[in-house]
């Protein structure tokens, strides 16, 4: 699951000979979504390829007339290219496989503002390297705990409003 800076017609094309499948977007200037052009079929080798286009809505703040922070919403056409089968993966599925993208991108953000990689130069001494070394691996067991007890939690929540609902269908009857 790659990003559009990932993508080019040489990448694919490797990824296509060692047998890997992947999900990346492309591009919206891309020659492949030119469909009248046609010369994205000589650049790339598999015809397995699919491209799958969605819609979706994102807010952005700009600044109005009076200076202020206005929050605009614009809708983004998205493309993606994938050689994932249509048989085992529909086209939601493929987005929703992309979109999941962002978790990780969330999970990268939390990462480096707890535990500051951006200022790691100034742990090189040796003698606190390995204290820092072991502080972040407990703060990562620490994130991984809360995550599944929220997962759980979550879970359990769901569980017990829907169990009430179907009691009180019943009382109901």
């Amino acid at each position: 699951m790659l990003d559009r800076a990932y993508f080019s017609y040489d990448f694919i094309n490797f990824l296509d000979t060692q047998n890997l499948k992947y999900v990346i977007r492309v591009r919206n200037n891309c020659l492949m979504l030119d469909k009248n052009k046609g010369k994205h079929k000589n650049k790339i080798n598999n015809k397995n390829v699919r491209f799958i286009t969605y819609k979706t809505d994102r807010y952005v703040v700009k600044k109005d007339k009076n200076n202020l922070d206005t929050k605009l919403k614009e809708t983004l056409e998205c493309n993606i290219i994938t050689n994932l089968s249509l048989n085992e993966y529909k086209d939601d599925e493929i987005k929703n496989i992309y979109l999941s993208r962002w978790d990780i991108e969330v999970f990268f953000k939390f990462i480096k503002y707890n535990f500051k990689f951006s200022r790691l130069d100034e742990h090189n001494k040796i003698n606190t390297k390995d204290e820092y070394i072991k502080m972040y691996y407990s703060m990562l067991i620490i994130i991984y705990i809360s995550m599944m007890i929220d997962k759980i939690n979550n879970d359990y929540i769901k569980k017990t409003e829907s169990e009430s609902k179907s009691k009180s269908k019943t009382k109901n009857k």
